[in-house]
């Protein structure tokens, strides 16, 4: 039995780290559905929506690990909200832990990053208004290599099971020259052999490493221990080794009381293609880099959640490319509908001033509204608990058309009043779990979006002939509009009585 699968479950974009299990929109037996979850991390390459000195990222469980020239920066995060996103539970929510910290290769030279196992399938990040940090294309590797990082050794980093690294040392050259410098931690301390790296978010541990030569009767194995001194690490070799043959270093990172891989991301929305291909939209929470080590305080710098977007293969089984949309506020997705020429057009709210709108765009700016579950402001209606994010300055209609293999927006535009639009905020039309973001878009024979969804604003655009030109009363009513592809032109009606309405 073949099914299509859009779960409120764990949605992680890029595709997941260890821990993190992604069910949106397999097409699948249920049998094949689970046999495919992976355990891996995959390493994204930096094309301008990191800062500079990143050349990778890799998504571990509760945070993100960084790869540069010299170093490695960990950003992980526990507790707080997300940690009991829409869900209920005993008792108020653990506190909000963010910690990085950084691990430099003492003495190294300035390697060159290169990704190792490429992926079929590459990551777009649409950030903030500014286009010039975007990423689009973005390759995506099992592992990465640091070469050269020391005379005659080699650091490799590799994701297929878990996060390991190597130090890969030619015949000849010195492993007493590798020294890692550990910054921004809370403790450091060795036991039973094992590092324990102590953050506010939780204890990453470095297992003991693991080492051994390939000689021409087999692999020995060779003794290997951590050295520590202060802040810095080394490795020792009590029996010692024979330099005329490579030596590898295996230590293996464990992460541990972290809360990540449960309640990170959600599933929204799920459409396909006329070729069978499937495309998944939903809610990421995602970690930001840091400026410096230490605590970070808040987690995220850019709001709690953006859009994520995936396309898989028709069979499901790899991933064509996977995307982020959003500005420096929250977003949430809607809907989603793909045109003759696989383009994907995205409906959505957002709370964003800055959310990525294309040029000659209906409308670049946001129009704002009134906060929604956010301090001092209304509720999601009908939630207890909210939905772990909202909105400060309240929310607007976001409309996006994607080119087909979305490295580019030919066309995004804001749809807004003074009110809230875009989201279904009123009782007793808000009954069930997500009823907020019900808004729907579809196309018409003439290949042109058509939305219908709500608004609470009385002067939200509408067409000189409209249907219903002005608003109907009670606090909401539906809101019906359609645009040209370039979104560039706005046809509107409302459609409401004296009580409230949704679209």
């Amino acid at each position: 039995m073949q099914f299509v699968v859009i779960a409120y479950g764990i949605f992680q974009l890029p595709f997941p780290a260890v821990r993190l299990f992604p069910v949106i929109t397999f097409l699948l037996s249920a049998t094949q559905l689970w046999a495919s979850v992976p355990s891996v991390a995959h390493f994204t390459e930096n094309k301008g929506q990191w800062p500079g000195q990143v050349a990778y990222r890799a998504l571990v469980p509760g945070g993100a690990l960084f790869v540069e020239h010299a170093a490695l920066t960990y950003v992980l995060h526990s507790g707080g909200a997300m940690e009991q996103h829409a869900h209920d539970a005993e008792g108020p929510p653990q506190p909000a832990h963010a910690h990085a910290f950084r691990v430099h290769f003492e003495g190294a030279r300035q390697a060159v990053p290169a990704g190792d196992d490429a992926l079929p399938n590459y990551e777009n990040f649409f950030l903030g208004n500014d286009p010039a940090k975007w990423g689009t294309q973005c390759s995506v590797f099992g592992g990465v290599r640091l070469n050269h990082l020391y005379p005659g050794i080699d650091l490799r980093m590799d994701g297929h099971a878990g996060l390991k690294y190597d130090f890969l040392v030619s015949p000849g050259s010195d492993p007493s020259v590798i020294r890692l410098r550990f910054e921004g931690q809370d403790g450091l301390a060795l036991k039973d052999g094992r590092l324990f790296v102590k953050t506010t978010a939780g204890t990453v541990i470095e297992e003991a490493p693991v080492a051994w030569q390939e000689l021409p009767m087999g692999r020995k194995g060779v003794q290997c221990r951590y050295v520590l001194q202060g802040e810095q690490v080394s490795f020792g070799f009590p029996e010692g080794f024979d330099p005329a043959w490579p030596l590898v270093i295996d230590p293996v990172l464990t992460f541990s009381s972290f809360s990540g891989s449960t309640a990170d991301n959600f599933g929204f929305t799920a459409t396909y293609d006329a070729t069978g291909h499937l495309y998944g939209g939903g809610i990421v929470f995602g970690t930001g880099y840091p400026t410096t080590t230490g605590i970070l305080d808040p987690i995220f710098n850019g709001g709690t959640i953006d859009i994520g977007l995936s396309k898989f293969s028709p069979d499901g089984s790899s991933l064509v490319w996977s995307t982020y949309i959003g500005g420096s506020g929250n977003e949430t997705p809607h809907s989603l509908v793909v045109n003759a020429n696989d383009e994907l057009y995205v409906l959505g709210s957002t709370g964003s001033p800055d959310f990525p709108t294309s040029n000659g765009a209906y409308d670049n700016t946001f129009n704002g509204g009134s906060p929604i579950g956010s301090g001092g402001g209304a509720f999601w209606t009908g939630m207890t608990f909210g939905y772990g994010y909202g909105h400060d300055n309240g929310t607007d209609i976001i409309v996006a058309h994607f080119s087909a293999d979305a490295t580019s927006l030919i066309g995004c535009t804001y749809v807004g009043g003074s009110g809230n639009d875009g989201v279904n905020n009123v009782l007793p039309l808000t009954h069930n779990y997500g009823d907020h973001f019900r808004g729907e878009i579809a196309l018409n024979p003439a290949g042109n979006p058509v939305v219908a969804t709500s608004t609470q604003s009385v002067d939200i655009p509408v067409s000189a002939n409209a249907p219903q030109g002005t608003f109907g009363g009670g606090t909401q009513d539906a809101y019906i509009f359609t645009m040209d592809p370039a979104l560039s032109t706005l046809t509107a009606t409302f459609y409401g009585g004296s009580g409230g309405g949704s679209g």
